[in-house]
C-alpha cells in the first residue's frame, strides 16, 4: 500500500510522508510547497487552513497517480513525480512488468521543481533526457495494490 500521511500542524515545509508499507518498509518526508504549482491546481484558498490547502493538493496528487498507473503499459516506467523542490524533483519510479511494478524512490537534480508542472514532466524527461537516481532498492508491488491503495486515500 503506498499512503502519504499529512502533518497537521505543517506549514507546507517537511509536512507530508510518504509510506510504502512493504518489506522493508520505505518512507520520505516532503514538502507540499510546490504542490499547487505543479498539479497546476487554482482555487480559492481564502478561509483554508493550510492543512485544508494541503489536502486538496494531496488528493489531486493521488489522482494524478491513479492515471499514470493505470495508463502505464507492460515494459514502459512512469514517474510519480512527489517531492516538487526548488533544488530537485523526489519520486516514485514503476517499471510495469508481467508481475506488477519494480518500485523505488528517485530523484534528479537535472530538474528542478519548481521549474516543471505535471503537463511537462514526460515531455522535459524525454527531451531533456533527465537522469533519476535510484535512493532505494526497488521492491515489487502489484498494479490491483497500488490502484486499490489510492482508491481508498481518496474516499477517506
Amino acid at each position: 500500500m503506498i499512503r502519504i500521511i499529512i502533518d497537521e500542524f505543517g506549514e507546507g515545509h517537511q509536512d507530508c510522508w510518504l509510506k510504502i508499507d512493504s518489506v522493508p518498509i520505505i518512507s520520505s518526508v516532503f514538502d507540499s510547497y510546490f504542490l499547487s504549482d505543479f498539479l497546476e491546481l487554482k482555487f480559492d484558498t481564502k478561509g483554508k487552513s493550510q492543512n485544508e490547502i494541503t489536502k486538496i493538493e494531496i488528493r489531486e496528487l493521488i489522482s494524478y497517480w491513479k492515471l499514470r498507473v493505470e495508463t502505464c503499459l507492460p515494459n514502459q516506467e512512469t514517474i510519480l513525480a512527489y517531492d516538487i523542490s526548488d533544488e530537485y524533483i523526489g519520486a516514485l519510479s514503476l517499471k510495469r512488468n508481467k508481475l506488477g511494478f519494480e518500485t523505488s524512490m528517485t530523484y534528479t537534480r537535472d530538474v528542478r521543481g519548481c521549474e516543471i508542472s505535471k503537463s511537462s514532466l514526460d515531455k522535459l524527461i524525454d527531451e531533456e533526457k533527465v537522469k533519476f537516481n535510484d535512493a532505494t532498492k526497488a521492491i515489487l508491488l502489484s498494479r490491483d495494490g497500488i490502484l486499490e491503495s489510492f482508491s481508498k486515500s481518496l474516499k477517506s
